[in-house]
Protein backbone atom coordinates (compact mmCIF):
# COMPACT_ATOMS: atom_id res chain seq x y z
CA UNK A 1 0.00 0.00 0.00
CA UNK A 2 3.02 2.33 0.60
CA UNK A 3 4.30 1.61 -2.83
CA UNK A 4 0.90 2.67 -4.45
CA UNK A 5 1.00 5.79 -2.22
CA UNK A 6 4.75 6.69 -3.50
CA UNK A 7 3.42 6.11 -6.64
CA UNK A 8 0.71 8.46 -6.91
CA UNK A 9 2.96 11.60 -5.49
CA UNK A 10 5.42 10.67 -8.10
CA UNK A 11 2.71 10.69 -10.80
CA UNK A 12 1.00 13.94 -9.18
CA UNK A 13 4.69 15.62 -9.41
CA UNK A 14 5.12 14.71 -12.70
CA UNK A 15 1.62 16.15 -13.57
CA UNK A 16 2.41 19.58 -11.82
CA UNK A 17 5.31 19.72 -13.68
CA UNK A 18 3.99 19.11 -17.54
CA UNK A 19 0.98 21.52 -16.46
CA UNK A 20 3.57 24.08 -15.42
CA UNK A 21 5.33 23.35 -18.59
CA UNK A 22 2.18 23.52 -20.81
CA UNK A 23 1.56 27.01 -18.99
CA UNK A 24 5.04 28.52 -19.94
CA UNK A 25 4.98 27.26 -23.50
CA UNK A 26 1.66 29.43 -23.67
CA UNK A 27 3.10 32.70 -22.71
CA UNK A 28 5.60 32.06 -25.66
CA UNK A 29 5.07 35.32 -27.09
CA UNK A 30 6.16 35.21 -31.15
CA UNK A 31 9.33 36.91 -32.18
CA UNK A 32 7.99 40.52 -34.25
CA UNK A 33 11.25 42.42 -34.28
CA UNK A 34 14.14 41.41 -36.31
CA UNK A 35 17.96 42.79 -37.22
CA UNK A 36 17.94 45.09 -40.22
CA UNK A 37 19.75 42.66 -42.47
CA UNK A 38 17.04 40.19 -41.49
CA UNK A 39 15.24 38.24 -44.66
CA UNK A 40 11.54 37.86 -43.20
CA UNK A 41 8.90 35.25 -44.59
CA UNK A 42 5.78 35.60 -43.87
CA UNK A 43 4.05 33.17 -45.96
CA UNK A 44 2.76 35.57 -48.44
CA UNK A 45 5.77 38.33 -48.87
CA UNK A 46 9.12 38.05 -48.28
CA UNK A 47 11.12 41.37 -47.86
CA UNK A 48 14.89 41.89 -47.66
CA UNK A 49 15.94 45.98 -46.58
CA UNK A 50 18.65 46.47 -49.15
CA UNK A 51 20.15 49.87 -47.03
CA UNK A 52 18.93 52.87 -45.43
CA UNK A 53 20.27 56.38 -45.44
CA UNK A 54 19.61 59.89 -44.48
CA UNK A 55 19.02 63.03 -47.09
CA UNK A 56 17.80 65.87 -47.84
CA UNK A 57 16.78 64.90 -51.20
CA UNK A 58 16.96 66.91 -54.66
CA UNK A 59 14.21 69.28 -53.89
CA UNK A 60 14.52 70.72 -50.05
CA UNK A 61 12.12 73.04 -50.28
CA UNK A 62 9.13 70.17 -49.96
CA UNK A 63 10.87 69.67 -46.99
CA UNK A 64 9.89 71.56 -43.57
CA UNK A 65 13.12 73.15 -41.71
CA UNK A 66 14.54 70.87 -39.22
CA UNK A 67 13.46 67.56 -40.93
CA UNK A 68 15.13 65.12 -43.01
CA UNK A 69 13.74 62.03 -44.87
CA UNK A 70 15.12 58.37 -43.93
CA UNK A 71 15.09 56.35 -47.09
CA UNK A 72 14.40 52.62 -46.88
CA UNK A 73 15.67 50.54 -50.01
CA UNK A 74 13.82 46.98 -49.83
CA UNK A 75 13.19 44.05 -52.13
CA UNK A 76 9.31 42.76 -51.56
CA UNK A 77 8.74 39.19 -53.29
CA UNK A 78 5.22 37.31 -53.66
CA UNK A 79 5.44 33.94 -51.98
CA UNK A 80 1.85 33.07 -52.51
CA UNK A 81 0.33 31.39 -55.31
CA UNK A 82 -2.22 34.69 -55.19
CA UNK A 83 -1.68 38.19 -56.90
CA UNK A 84 -0.80 40.34 -53.83
CA UNK A 85 -1.32 44.10 -53.52
CA UNK A 86 1.20 45.96 -51.93
CA UNK A 87 1.00 49.44 -51.13
CA UNK A 88 4.10 52.06 -49.43
CA UNK A 89 1.56 52.56 -46.66
CA UNK A 90 1.47 49.46 -45.29
CA UNK A 91 5.22 50.62 -44.15
CA UNK A 92 5.60 52.79 -41.20
CA UNK A 93 8.10 54.29 -39.95
CA UNK A 94 8.48 54.29 -35.56
CA UNK A 95 10.93 56.59 -33.60
CA UNK A 96 11.92 56.96 -30.30
CA UNK A 97 9.37 59.59 -29.13
CA UNK A 98 6.84 57.31 -30.14
CA UNK A 99 5.29 59.07 -32.84
CA UNK A 100 4.90 56.63 -36.15
CA UNK A 101 4.64 58.20 -39.51
CA UNK A 102 3.69 57.10 -42.84
CA UNK A 103 5.82 57.61 -46.57
CA UNK A 104 5.89 61.09 -48.08
CA UNK A 105 4.98 61.05 -51.33
CA UNK A 106 8.41 60.65 -53.25
CA UNK A 107 7.87 57.10 -52.15
CA UNK A 108 7.74 54.59 -55.41
CA UNK A 109 7.56 50.64 -55.61
CA UNK A 110 9.33 49.81 -58.56
CA UNK A 111 8.05 52.51 -60.51
CA UNK A 112 7.01 55.98 -59.97
CA UNK A 113 4.03 54.95 -58.34
CA UNK A 114 2.99 54.27 -54.18
CA UNK A 115 1.25 50.74 -54.95
CA UNK A 116 1.34 47.50 -56.84
CA UNK A 117 0.05 43.95 -57.76
CA UNK A 118 2.60 41.56 -57.22
CA UNK A 119 1.65 37.86 -59.17
CA UNK A 120 2.66 35.42 -57.15
CA UNK A 121 6.49 34.66 -57.37
CA UNK A 122 7.13 38.60 -58.78
CA UNK A 123 9.01 40.77 -56.95
CA UNK A 124 9.89 44.65 -56.76
CA UNK A 125 12.20 47.10 -55.19
CA UNK A 126 10.63 50.08 -53.14
CA UNK A 127 12.35 53.38 -52.05
CA UNK A 128 10.43 54.53 -48.96
CA UNK A 129 10.84 58.16 -47.95
CA UNK A 130 10.16 59.04 -44.27
CA UNK A 131 10.33 62.85 -43.30
CA UNK A 132 11.99 63.08 -39.96
CA UNK A 133 13.25 65.60 -37.64
CA UNK A 134 16.78 66.07 -37.56
CA UNK A 135 17.44 64.52 -34.68
CA UNK A 136 15.93 60.87 -34.06
CA UNK A 137 16.76 57.77 -32.55
CA UNK A 138 15.66 54.09 -31.85
CA UNK A 139 14.16 53.85 -35.61
CA UNK A 140 11.33 51.21 -36.38
CA UNK A 141 10.00 50.02 -39.74
CA UNK A 142 6.40 48.59 -39.07
CA UNK A 143 4.66 46.52 -41.88
CA UNK A 144 1.12 46.39 -41.12
CA UNK A 145 -0.69 43.27 -43.24
CA UNK A 146 -4.05 45.75 -44.33
CA UNK A 147 -5.46 48.91 -42.97
CA UNK A 148 -7.21 47.52 -40.52
CA UNK A 149 -4.71 46.02 -38.63
CA UNK A 150 -3.75 48.37 -35.54
CA UNK A 151 -0.86 46.06 -34.48
CA UNK A 152 2.04 45.46 -36.92
CA UNK A 153 2.99 42.26 -38.17
CA UNK A 154 6.30 42.80 -37.16
CA UNK A 155 9.42 45.30 -37.29
CA UNK A 156 12.61 46.28 -38.47
CA UNK A 157 15.05 47.84 -35.85
CA UNK A 158 16.86 50.21 -38.29
CA UNK A 159 20.68 50.44 -37.34
CA UNK A 160 21.48 53.74 -39.69
CA UNK A 161 22.80 56.45 -38.36
CA UNK A 162 20.14 58.61 -40.02
CA UNK A 163 20.65 61.84 -37.62
CA UNK A 164 22.21 65.44 -38.43
CA UNK A 165 23.67 67.99 -36.11
CA UNK A 166 21.69 71.22 -35.93
CA UNK A 167 22.93 74.22 -35.87
CA UNK A 168 25.50 75.38 -33.04
CA UNK A 169 24.57 79.38 -33.20
CA UNK A 170 22.75 81.47 -35.88
CA UNK A 171 25.34 83.48 -36.43
CA UNK A 172 29.47 82.75 -37.18
CA UNK A 173 31.93 84.56 -38.01
CA UNK A 174 33.82 84.86 -41.36
CA UNK A 175 36.80 82.50 -40.85
CA UNK A 176 34.39 80.03 -39.39
CA UNK A 177 32.46 76.99 -41.69
CA UNK A 178 28.91 75.79 -41.36
CA UNK A 179 27.01 72.57 -42.19
CA UNK A 180 23.74 72.82 -43.28
CA UNK A 181 21.51 69.95 -44.80
CA UNK A 182 24.75 67.99 -45.42
CA UNK A 183 26.10 71.31 -47.30
CA UNK A 184 29.23 72.91 -46.22
CA UNK A 185 29.79 76.75 -46.55
CA UNK A 186 32.73 78.88 -46.00
CA UNK A 187 33.74 82.18 -47.06
CA UNK A 188 36.84 82.47 -48.32
CA UNK A 189 37.34 86.09 -48.48
CA UNK A 190 35.68 89.67 -48.49
CA UNK A 191 36.27 92.27 -50.90
CA UNK A 192 34.84 96.05 -51.29
CA UNK A 193 35.14 98.18 -54.20
CA UNK A 194 33.94 101.52 -55.39
CA UNK A 195 33.81 99.77 -59.19
CA UNK A 196 35.76 101.13 -62.44
CA UNK A 197 33.92 102.55 -65.65
CA UNK A 198 30.69 101.70 -66.58
CA UNK A 199 30.24 99.52 -63.45
CA UNK A 200 29.97 102.02 -60.02
CA UNK A 201 27.81 102.28 -57.12
CA UNK A 202 25.43 104.97 -56.64
CA UNK A 203 26.97 107.66 -54.33
CA UNK A 204 27.72 106.72 -51.21
CA UNK A 205 27.31 103.19 -51.49
CA UNK A 206 30.59 100.32 -51.78
CA UNK A 207 30.44 96.77 -53.63
CA UNK A 208 30.89 93.98 -51.07
CA UNK A 209 31.88 91.11 -53.03
CA UNK A 210 32.03 88.13 -50.26
CA UNK A 211 33.59 84.39 -52.29
CA UNK A 212 31.32 81.85 -50.96
CA UNK A 213 32.58 78.05 -51.28
CA UNK A 214 30.17 75.60 -51.15
CA UNK A 215 30.71 71.56 -51.02
CA UNK A 216 27.93 68.91 -51.33
CA UNK A 217 28.61 66.27 -48.97
CA UNK A 218 24.89 64.57 -49.03
CA UNK A 219 24.51 61.71 -51.97
CA UNK A 220 22.15 63.36 -53.73
CA UNK A 221 22.52 66.23 -56.42
CA UNK A 222 21.67 69.93 -55.19
CA UNK A 223 20.31 72.78 -56.57
CA UNK A 224 22.28 76.13 -55.48
CA UNK A 225 21.54 79.82 -56.11
CA UNK A 226 22.69 83.43 -54.94
CA UNK A 227 19.01 83.88 -54.30
CA UNK A 228 19.36 81.71 -51.37
CA UNK A 229 21.69 84.78 -50.00
CA UNK A 230 20.98 88.05 -48.43
CA UNK A 231 22.98 91.12 -47.57
CA UNK A 232 21.49 92.29 -44.54
CA UNK A 233 22.50 95.91 -42.77
CA UNK A 234 22.61 97.21 -38.76
CA UNK A 235 19.09 98.60 -39.57
CA UNK A 236 17.91 94.79 -41.17
CA UNK A 237 17.73 96.22 -44.52
CA UNK A 238 18.14 93.40 -47.15
CA UNK A 239 19.79 93.45 -50.88
CA UNK A 240 20.01 91.36 -53.53
CA UNK A 241 22.89 90.52 -55.58
CA UNK A 242 23.91 92.88 -58.72
CA UNK A 243 24.86 91.98 -62.01
CA UNK A 244 27.68 93.79 -61.71
CA UNK A 245 31.19 92.06 -61.59
CA UNK A 246 33.98 94.51 -60.06
CA UNK A 247 36.05 92.06 -58.40
CA UNK A 248 37.24 90.24 -62.03
CA UNK A 249 36.21 86.93 -60.81
CA UNK A 250 33.22 84.60 -61.34
CA UNK A 251 29.85 85.35 -59.93
CA UNK A 252 28.61 82.37 -57.46
CA UNK A 253 26.61 79.53 -59.63
CA UNK A 254 23.01 78.75 -60.40
CA UNK A 255 23.84 75.56 -60.68
CA UNK A 256 23.21 71.75 -59.58
CA UNK A 257 25.83 70.66 -57.37
CA UNK A 258 26.69 66.75 -58.24
CA UNK A 259 27.68 65.21 -54.47
CA UNK A 260 31.01 65.35 -53.42
CA UNK A 261 31.19 68.39 -55.94
CA UNK A 262 32.85 72.20 -54.69
CA UNK A 263 32.42 75.03 -56.23
CA UNK A 264 33.21 79.00 -55.50
CA UNK A 265 31.89 82.15 -56.67
CA UNK A 266 31.04 85.88 -55.87
CA UNK A 267 27.77 87.12 -54.40
CA UNK A 268 28.17 90.57 -54.98
CA UNK A 269 26.05 93.62 -53.34
CA UNK A 270 26.12 97.28 -53.39
CA UNK A 271 24.82 98.59 -50.18
CA UNK A 272 25.94 101.72 -48.01
CA UNK A 273 29.68 102.07 -47.28
CA UNK A 274 29.01 102.68 -43.62
CA UNK A 275 26.94 99.42 -43.05
CA UNK A 276 27.38 96.98 -40.48
CA UNK A 277 26.71 93.07 -42.47
CA UNK A 278 25.86 89.74 -42.27
CA UNK A 279 25.62 87.55 -45.27
CA UNK A 280 22.03 85.64 -44.47
CA UNK A 281 21.07 82.41 -45.50
CA UNK A 282 17.39 81.45 -46.12
CA UNK A 283 15.43 78.56 -46.96
CA UNK A 284 11.92 77.55 -47.84
CA UNK A 285 9.87 77.99 -50.84
CA UNK A 286 9.50 81.82 -50.94
CA UNK A 287 13.57 81.87 -49.62
CA UNK A 288 12.09 83.86 -45.95
CA UNK A 289 12.94 81.63 -43.31
CA UNK A 290 16.31 83.13 -41.70
CA UNK A 291 18.75 79.81 -41.16
CA UNK A 292 22.30 81.30 -40.50
CA UNK A 293 24.23 83.51 -41.28
CA UNK A 294 27.73 85.00 -41.24
CA UNK A 295 28.97 88.45 -39.37
CA UNK A 296 31.32 90.22 -41.97
CA UNK A 297 34.22 92.35 -40.62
Amino acid sequence: MKKYKQLIIILLIGLVFSLTACSNEDKIVQKTEFPQSHIIETGILRTQIIEVYKTFSTNPFMLDDGYLYVVVKMTIENMSDEKQSISSYDWKMQNGDGVEVSPSWNSKLGSESLSAELLPGGSLTAELYYELPINNSNLKLAYYSNMFNNKPSFKYLIECACSSPALTKQFYATSETVTYNDVEYSILTVKRSRGSGYTTPSKGNVFVGVNLNTKNLSRDTISISDYNWKLVDGNGVQYSTTYGQPFGDHNYPYTDLMSGGNVAGYLVYEVPSSATLTLQFYSGISRDVLVFGFQLK
